[in-house]
């Protein structure tokens, strides 16, 4: 399970799952994202640089986090893992007292989010 929260504090959701963590990172701000299947086998993450908000948008892009899966169900599970893992934000272990900061590609760098899991 896992809690996601705003860095003034609040509590965006808590008790929540891989995926509707990953979703709300990934949602933020009025982002997008879709995975979409690869023509060779396997899926991908597609986002959006800017929000949809912004006059910089440009819609979907190809992001560098895939799937070699070929059953949508496991591939997106790994998705969002990799998405959690690597560039939602920041984690924060129940037991660690200070949050570790990861590197963010330039699309989620506005995100002012930690990640909590509940263990």
């Amino acid at each position: 399970m896992f809690t996601v929260i705003h860095d003034g504090g609040t509590v965006e959701l808590s008790s929540a799952s891989l995926a509707e963590a990953a979703h709300m990172v990934m949602r933020y701000d009025g982002h997008e994202f879709e995975i979409r299947a690869n023509e060779d086998g396997g899926f991908s993450l597609w986002t959006t640089r800017f929000s949809r908000n912004s006059r910089c948008y440009r819609g979907l892009t190809r992001s560098m986090i895939y799937s070699i899966e070929d059953d949508k169900t496991r591939a997106e599970a790994e998705i969002y893992q990799k998405v959690i893992d690597d560039n939602a934000g920041r984690w924060e272990s129940a037991r660690t007292p200070k949050p570790k900061p990861i590197a963010l590609p330039p699309s989620w760098r506005a995100i002012p989010t930690t990640i909590r899991k509940v263990v």
